[in-house]
């Protein structure tokens, strides 16, 4: 259902729009917005830079892992005349998979000061695990209250009988086996 709002044409669907659909429904309607001359008066050149901040905000990991496959598409078939350079600011592994290492740029923050990092590794089909470590300076990949309560049981000299069924309970729901089966031995001294 569209309306005609002041600005610009309103949408609204019927069932509702997720938050990840209308991400992505703003994203390519503003670069629709921006470069159909049909809605400006401007004359938009062959040679387009396209600036996109955090386009996975809202968007499912899954819509992240497609979002450069997305819109490579979308500008391919709408725009096919058109040399698009593009820059995005993110925090996705997913979007930085699709991205060669010599196409992008690491900011590490240090001191308050933000600084150009080198990577080691490729980015491109690189796995998401080894992105987080190496590109997101990640060292630590679980939930910090987990990773709180396994500290507490490394960190203690004895166990008390009271408190083994609790940290049992805990380690039995935890999935990487080679960490659970190492806690399990711990516990039961």
């Amino acid at each position: 259902l569209f309306n005609i709002g002041q600005s610009f044409i309103l949408f609204d669907s019927s069932p509702p729009l997720s938050s990840g659909h209308w991400r992505l429904f703003e994203i390519f309607s503003d670069i629709e917005k921006a470069l159909n001359p049909q809605f400006d008066n401007l004359k938009i050149t062959d040679n387009i830079l396209l600036l996109l901040d955090e386009p996975e905000s809202y968007l499912h990991p899954e819509w992240q892992r497609c979002f450069i496959y997305f819109l490579t598409e979308f500008l391919k078939s709408t725009y096919n005349n058109k040399n698009f350079h593009i820059i995005i600011n993110t925090h996705s592994p997913f979007l930085l998979s699709d991205i060669p290492k010599d196409n992008a740029v690491f900011l590490n923050l240090k001191d308050n000061k933000a600084k150009v990092t080198s990577l080691k590794n490729e980015t491109l089909a690189q796995n998401i695990y080894y992105l987080l470590n190496d590109s997101f300076f990640m060292e630590i990949g679980i939930g910090e209250f987990v990773r709180n309560r396994i500290k507490e049981i490394l960190d203690k000299e004895k166990i008390l009988d009271d408190e083994k069924n609790y940290y049992r309970q805990l380690i039995n729901h935890i999935g990487d086996y080679v960490l659970k089966t190492k806690l399990l031995d711990i516990v039961r001294i």
